[in-house]
């Protein structure tokens, strides 16, 4: 399959632009763990990606997202390691720039997140195919909630992303 050279303007007017919210909970971050939070089949353009605090985050954690593919089966970051997350009160947003060496970060302001070009996805798009998102984080956290979105354009007929 070839992908289109296409603006982001042009992608947008011609297929459908789809946001998922992917609901988090607590015990993701207690137990110091990977977990998985996003499912793509087929083909998709992510245009962004980013997490909303919604639970006061308590310890030092350090997450960044990766996909593992299906075929061939590889784990690849899809940003580079997170600045330490702690004690950041609800509605801190993480977001990146978009490219593989960008960095998870908060937003400057709590409820907003800063239009810079470190973290817009100025760098492009991130196209993926079949594989499991995941939050790599290997420190526990006393408490905290992130919801996650993603924010996607399907590229082949059986191209989705789907909550885990």
């Amino acid at each position: 399959m070839t992908v289109p050279n296409l603006t982001r303007e042009e992608l947008m007017q011609t297929r459908a632009l789809t946001t998922l919210r992917r609901p988090g909970n607590a015990a993701e971050w207690i137990a110091g763990a990977d977990f998985d939070i996003f499912t793509v089949t087929g083909v998709v353009i992510v245009t962004n990606c980013f997490g909303v605090c919604t639970t006061l985050i308590a310890g030092a954690i350090v997450p960044f997202l990766e996909i593992t593919t299906v075929v061939p089966v590889a784990t690849v970051p899809m940003c580079a390691l997170a600045l330490t997350l702690n004690a950041d009160p609800v509605d801190s947003i993480y977001g990146w720039s978009g490219l593989l060496a960008g960095v998870l970060t908060v937003g400057a302001g709590v409820g907003m997140q800063e239009l810079a070009a470190t973290n817009t996805w100025t760098g492009g798009f991130l196209i993926l195919t079949d594989g499991v998102i995941n939050v790599n984080n290997a420190i526990a956290s006393t408490a905290g909630i992130i919801d996650w979105f993603i924010t996607f354009i399907p590229m082949s007929a059986d191209g989705d992303i789907t909550i885990l």
